[in-house]
């Protein structure tokens, strides 16, 4: 059997030990700057410049929906002209004003039955064409051509 000792163990370090303060590193602040004067310059001008087209942009819109507005009143103005006018042309064309001018300023008079007159047209709408008397070289050249018609389609 072995013998038990405790020399395997460190008991030491279960001993009381006051507490060693840490030094405290105070670091400095560095104040880094990635843009230089002339890159901020040129960012706040571009800046100032896309405002200046969002502006200019709104500006050109309400210029553009002014026009939109005052042609469509007009349209409207011109819509309602045009119905008076056509009521105004319905009314000058009716069938009694019609027939007093022609009766009180033309002198025209209603047409009587003794002065109607009738006309009968031929009935029969058939077109006769007369045989011609061709030569031998026409008729060739039309069989030809009655040849390539069928073969076409």
């Amino acid at each position: 059997m072995a013998k038990q000792t405790n020399l395997a163990y460190d008991l030491s370090r279960y001993e009381y030990r006051p507490r060693e303060e840490k030094p405290v590193i105070k670091a400095k602040k560095i104040v880094r700057t990635n843009a230089s004067a002339p890159k901020t310059i040129a960012i706040i001008i571009s800046a100032g410049l896309l405002m200046c087209g969002v502006v200019y942009s709104k500006f050109e819109a309400a210029m553009v929906q002014s026009q939109i507005t005052s042609a469509t009143k007009e349209v409207e103005l011109l819509n309602s002209e045009n119905v008076r006018l056509n009521s105004e042309i319905e009314s000058k064309t009716s069938l009694q004003k019609i027939e007093d001018y022609a009766e009180n300023v033309l002198g025209l008079k209603k047409l009587e039955k003794s002065q109607v007159e009738y006309v009968q047209l031929q009935t029969d709408d058939v077109v006769e064409i007369p045989n011609e008397n061709s030569n031998i070289f026409i008729k060739i050249k039309n069989y030809f051509y009655d040849i390539l018609e069928y073969l076409r389609g």
